[in-house]
């Protein structure tokens, strides 16, 4: 199953749930797309670990998104007409207006160790040449864009 299957590879939730939420125009949604959705999706190579872990809850007028990490409040910068986007904290949603629980996504940039191998020991040739002559693996952090 892809990463945004698995994103929204949604159970109906019945109890309600709490916390910080983000209201956004409303969806043009077709009633099967009607109800409270939970998602859990756990970012891979990531570090610290991210697991996006909440619910969507859509009715005829509103699209309300509660998740950790959180709060999410609609993106008043969104222009799109036919996508939804949700900042949470460093988190980017994004939701089809016509089809939000088939069609969503997310964007966030993490940092990622990365092995590299360096150079730390250089030997100059007789011609003036310079090249290594001992070498040491060593991880590296660095920040990438991970989405699903």
């Amino acid at each position: 199953m892809n990463r945004r299957a698995r994103l929204l590879a949604m159970v109906v939730v019945v109890a309600a749930c709490g916390g910080a939420s983000a209201r956004g125009a409303p969806p043009a949604a077709a009633d099967n797309q009607l109800g409270k959705f939970r998602f859990l999706e756990r970012v891979a190579e990531t570090s610290p670990a991210v697991t996006l872990d909440g619910t969507i809850e859509i009715t005829r007028d509103t699209v309300t998104i509660d998740m950790t990490p959180g709060p999410c409040r609609y993106d008043e910068q969104s222009r799109s007409s036919t996508v939804l986007r949700y900042r949470c904290s460093d988190v980017l949603i994004t939701l089809d207006r016509a089809y939000p629980t088939q069609r969503a996504g997310y964007s966030l940039f993490t940092t990622v160790q990365v092995s590299a191998r360096t150079c730390v020991r250089y030997e100059t040739t007789a011609g003036g040449g310079r090249h290594c002559i001992k070498f040491e693996n060593t991880v590296e952090e660095r920040r990438v864009p991970r989405s699903g």
